[in-house]
């Protein structure tokens, strides 16, 4: 029972010292997780081309050869029914135009599809300033959904940079959440301004295609999420999970060759390959240098913000946006209570058989914490499910450092009264060695002068006669430390009684 207690005692104050680096530093466990999640992105890249999300991309090649940018009106208007001309299915532009200028009349009709009957819908992008950026509104934010005052799931927002009035009537939020190391691994799926809600540009883009705005409902079916976002039941791979803060898991899952992008120069001159773009959604963006919309990724150096929107789609039309389970926590309990039974189990037996525990149980801890990250990635490989994995895993190692650290502390505790009690009867040299030191094979011979001295107690054998045994080994034994002390103080050492 005494050993059952000092290991839980060390399970308790390893839950302490995670429970006190969870209050210390919240933010660096968590970028911890998020790091290890972009890890099991770079492994699971999908290299297979993907062709029904293509990026018309507003590269150095197009600012070379049609000017530098921002473009004429009439040049996005001739752009965006080049697009409507190769058939594309849906046209999203990851860009804002909040000033009005010359041909504005004319893109807005190109926006609209006036001259085409075959005309795509178009989506712009407008941004939200989410973090107290700007209290400021640029343009008239357009394309909330159906409704007043703030949904529950919608993240708020303080200022806008919109469309100009009247340019065009469908727009969706390109506003990403940006962690402390800079990157881009999560989009609101709706943002609140002035009491309306405002989709993200792949849902208002989505929306505009299946023909019915999307709706937030509490992620109650199977998928087990805090928030659902329905959208047509027609499109594949809906609906779209986001958590409890209405946040979407970007899945990074396509890697960075397999997207397709053609130069805008070349969609506009006529010489995109024929077939890549009838029926594909076209995304419209900017990699040009000096054209400030790169950020970093999961994926590594930092790259177009247009290739966020990218996965984003990909992952919406496949069904794979990842989603956190509202009982996440209770998996995370789960799966570090499992292991820390198995570190329990490893720490047990007799304490004289305790030195490999002192090493192998921190040993376990660490290969437990990465047992856990395994069945992160795991999961998010095959069920699209994200469970942090870095609180539990840093409980288990912890407890695994604890345990250790008991299980030494028990051994030495063992050794010393091991060495006490010996030197109570042979010499301390001799005790020290025979407690404190691992035995070998080896026969250690050593030649000395002794002294013999002899001693005897007057009447002993009388006194075991009319006394009990216990009593006799009592006397014997408080004889020998007293002769042992005596000969120590004198400078000597006892060989053998």
């Amino acid at each position: 029972m005494g050993s059952l207690k000092r290991k839980l005692l060390a399970i308790v104050v390893g839950l302490v010292a995670w429970l006190l680096l969870m209050l210390a530093v919240p933010q660096s466990l968590h970028l911890v997780g998020e790091r290890g999640t972009d890890l099991v992105w770079r492994l699971l890249q999908d290299t297979q081309p993907e062709r029904r999300v293509v990026i018309i991309d507003i590269d150095d090649d197009s600012i070379a050869q049609l000017g530098p940018w921002p473009w004429s009106r009439d040049t996005l208007a001739q752009l965006t029914r080049k697009l409507d001309e190769a058939d594309v299915a849906l046209k999203l532009l990851d860009i804002t135009f909040p000033d009005q200028r010359e041909g504005s009349a004319e893109f807005s009709r190109a926006l609209r599809g006036d001259d085409l009957a075959n005309a795509s819908p178009s989506v712009l992008g407008q941004v939200f300033a989410l973090r107290h950026e700007s209290t400021s509104q640029v343009g008239v934010p357009v394309g909330a959904l159906p409704g007043s005052g703030c949904l529950e799931a919608a993240v708020g927002a303080q200022g806008v940079i919109a469309n100009v009035a009247g340019l065009h009537g469908l727009a969706g939020h390109i506003s990403p959440v940006i962690d402390a190391d800079g990157m881009v691994r999560q989009v609101p799926a709706v943002v609140c301004y002035a009491g309306s809600n405002y989709p993200a540009l792949a849902l208002a883009g989505l929306s505009a295609l299946g023909g019915q705005p999307p709706s937030l409902e509490r992620g109650l079916d199977k998928l087990g999420s805090a928030w659902l976002v329905q959208l047509d039941a027609s499109l594949p791979g809906l609906p779209v999970a986001a958590d409890e803060k209405g946040l979407m898991r970007v899945p990074f899952r396509v890697s960075r060759s397999a997207l397709t992008s053609i130069s805008a120069s070349d969609v506009i001159q006529g010489k995109a390959p024929a077939g890549m773009l009838k029926g594909a959604i076209a995304l419209v963006g900017a990699s040009a240098f000096g054209l400030s919309d790169v950020i970093p990724t999961a994926l590594g150096a930092a790259v177009s913000g247009t290739e966020v929107h990218a996965q984003l789609l990909v992952g919406m039309l496949d069904g794979r946006i990842p989603y956190s389970p509202q009982a996440a926590w209770a998996v995370q309990g789960v799966a570090a209570g499992l292991v820390v039974l198995v570190l329990l189990a490893a720490a047990g037996g007799k304490p004289l058989h305790q030195r490999r525990r002192v090493v192998l149980v921190p040993l376990m801890g660490l290969f437990g914490a990465c047992l856990i990250f395994t069945a992160h990635a795991m999961a998010l490989a095959w069920m699209n499910v994200h469970v942090s994995w870095s609180q539990p895993a840093l409980a288990v190692l912890l407890i695994g450092i604890t345990l250790g650290i008991s299980e030494h502390a028990r051994s030495l505790h063992v050794k010393d009264r091991i060495y006490e009690n010996l030197s109570s009867y042979i010499p301390r040299q001799v005790a020290e060695k025979i407690a404190l030191h691992t035995p070998t094979g080896e026969i250690e011979a050593q030649r000395s002068q002794v002294t013999i001295l002899a001693a005897d107690i007057r009447n002993f054998s009388a006194y075991c006669e009319a006394r009990a045994p216990e009593d006799a080994a009592r006397v014997l034994h408080r004889f020998y430390k007293t002769a042992s002390e005596i000969v120590a103080s004198e400078g000597g050492s006892l060989s053998k009684w």
